[in-house]
C-alpha cells in the first residue's frame, strides 16, 4: 500500500525505497539558529515582503524565501555589479544597470 507521500514522491519521479523505516539524524539541531552576521563594514539589506532589496533607490528581486533576513551585498570586478551573500553562501549577482521594474 502507498502513502500519500509515496504517490506523490513517485510522480516527481523519485526512487522510492520500500522497507527502510524513517530514522531521525542523530545530529543534534538547536532549538534557536544563531543570528546572521556579516563582516564589519558590509553593506547589509533587510529583505522586503516581497522577496526584493532596496540599493540606491531601486528594487532588485531575491525571492520571498529570503524575506524578512537581512543579506550582505558586496561589489564585484564589474564596474555595476554587486553580490548578494545570504550568510555564507552567494544567492545573487546583480547588475545595477538593471533594475526589477
Amino acid at each position: 500500500m502507498h502513502t500519500a507521500l509515496t504517490v506523490w514522491l513517485l510522480r516527481l519521479g523519485v526512487r522510492v525505497i520500500h522497507g527502510r523505516s524513517y530514522q531521525p539524524s542523530p545530529r543534534p539541531f538547536p532549538a534557536e539558529l544563531p543570528p546572521i552576521e556579516y563582516a564589519p563594514g558590509a553593506v547589509v539589506r533587510r529583505v522586503q515582503a516581497k522577496g526584493a532589496i532596496a540599493l540606491h533607490g531601486q528594487y532588485y528581486q531575491l525571492g520571498r524565501t529570503f524575506q524578512g533576513y537581512s543579506v550582505a551585498v558586496q561589489p564585484t570586478l564589474a564596474p555595476d555589479g554587486v553580490t548578494v551573500q545570504f550568510c555564507h553562501e552567494t544567492i545573487a549577482e546583480l547588475d545595477l544597470t538593471q533594475p526589477d521594474a
